[in-house]
């Protein structure tokens, strides 16, 4: 195994390898034609240390499922001393694609839901500016029906309390009349008694 490191190593200086240069390909191929490179948009040979340094791994249609594995673990390894050693220089270290393509979909999140947000209190105040002017208008209606209300009961009161003087006059006139026809007749017979 170690005799197998040493000449994958060697070899690696002076070999030509070809990636695929989006942000999920992780593997590195012998050959150009490889099935798993049909789909990739762009694909460049680099050599294979410089696959390595990239965290690469071997493709296993490639180089068979054994060296494959084997590259795949020691490339790992290998991201993992690289990791920790970036993270013990933290300030030094490039922001990626992917953590630049997260942090602009995490503001485009954050922008919607702040326009979402304010669309919401608009709609709110819209609503409520709605519901007053249609409160405050009801009211107004109501107010102008209690003084119409008010103003036909005073003209109806008036035109009963009117009806019933005339009535009264006429009960009074007609009583008086009457009573003046009764006296004029009691009068008249009590003359033709004494007479």
């Amino acid at each position: 195994m170690l005799l197998f490191a040493v000449m994958v190593a060697s070899l690696a200086h002076a070999q030509s390898v070809y990636i695929a240069t989006s942000n999920s390909a992780v593997a590195y191929h012998k050959s150009r034609d490889c099935g798993y490179l049909n789909n990739a948009k762009t694909v460049r040979p680099v050599s294979l240390s410089d696959a390595k340094e990239m965290g690469r791994h071997a493709c296993t249609a490639c180089y068979g499922k054994s060296e494959g594995a084997a590259t795949k673990s020691a490339t790992r390894a290998a991201a993992s001393r690289k990791t920790v050693a970036k993270d013990n220089n933290a300030d030094e270290l490039p922001v990626t694609k992917k953590a630049t393509t997260a942090r602009k979909s995490a503001k485009k999140v954050q922008a919607d839901a702040e326009k979402e947000v304010k669309d919401a209190k608009a709609d709110t105040k819209k609503t409520v500016t709605k519901s007053t002017k249609t409160m405050k208008k009801s009211a107004s209606d109501a107010e102008k029906e209690a003084v119409t209300a008010k103003k036909t009961v005073k003209k109806s009161a008036k035109k009963v309390a009117s009806d019933a003087e005339k009535e009264a006059t006429a009960t009074k006139k007609t009583v008086k009349k009457t009573t003046k026809k009764a006296v004029k007749k009691a009068t008249e017979k009590t003359v033709k008694e004494a007479a």
